[in-house]
C-alpha cells in the first residue's frame, strides 16, 4: 500500500482531516507528549517512523548503558532502535517494509510504537513537545534535518 494511501486513511480514521506531508515528505503527528514523523524511504520500500524521547544529560552513562541493553534483540524498544544523537537528543525509531502493511496493521503498529516511546519518555521521565527529526535518507554519516 502506498504511504500517501495509509495516511490518508489515519487522517479519515482519527479526525485529521489536515493530515499532509510537509515539502519534504515528512508527516507529523502527536498522541499527547508522543510527537511522531512519519515518511516514506521510497528506494527501500520501508516507512520510517521517528520520535524524539528526551534528552540525555552530559556523563550519564547508567541512561546510555540502559539504552543500549534495551537495543538488544531489539526486545526493550519493541522492534524499533533507541538512539542518542547529536546534542544528547534521545530518539525512537522504526523501520517498516511498506508492501507488508494494510490499514488495520500500521494503526497497530503505530499504537505499539506510541506506547513504548510512553514507556521510555516515563522511564527517561522526561516527555518532550520537541518536534522529531528524521536521518537523511541517503545520509551514511547520520546527519539530521529539522522537521
Amino acid at each position: 500500500m502506498l504511504m500517501e494511501t495509509l495516511m490518508a486513511q489515519l487522517g479519515d480514521g482519527f479526525g485529521l482531516p489536515d493530515l499532509v506531508a510537509d515539502r519534504q515528505g515528512i508527516y507529523r503527528v502527536s498522541f499527547d507528549h508522543v510527537h511522531l514523523a512519519l515518511r516514506a524511504d521510497s528506494h527501500a520500500q520501508m516507512i520510517i517512523i521517528h520520535s524524539t524521547l528526551g534528552a540525555l544529560a552530559p556523563g550519564d552513562e547508567s541512561t546510555m548503558e540502559e539504552l543500549l541493553g534495551a537495543n538488544f534483540f531489539g526486545d526493550g524498544p519493541g522492534g524499533a532502535a533507541l538512539a542518542v544523537e547529536d546534542g544528547g537528543r534521545i530518539t525512537l525509531t522504526r523501520r517498516v517494509l511498506l508492501e507488508q502493511l494494510e490499514y488495520e496493521a500500521f494503526v497497530s503498529l503505530l499504537e505499539g510504537f506510541v506506547n513504548y516511546a510512553e514507556y521510555w519518555q516515563g522511564k527517561l521521565d522526561q516527555p518532550t513537545d520537541e518536534p522529531p527529526s528524521l536521518p537523511h535518507e541517503h545520509g551514511t554519516n547520520m546527519d539530521l534535518m529539522r522537521v
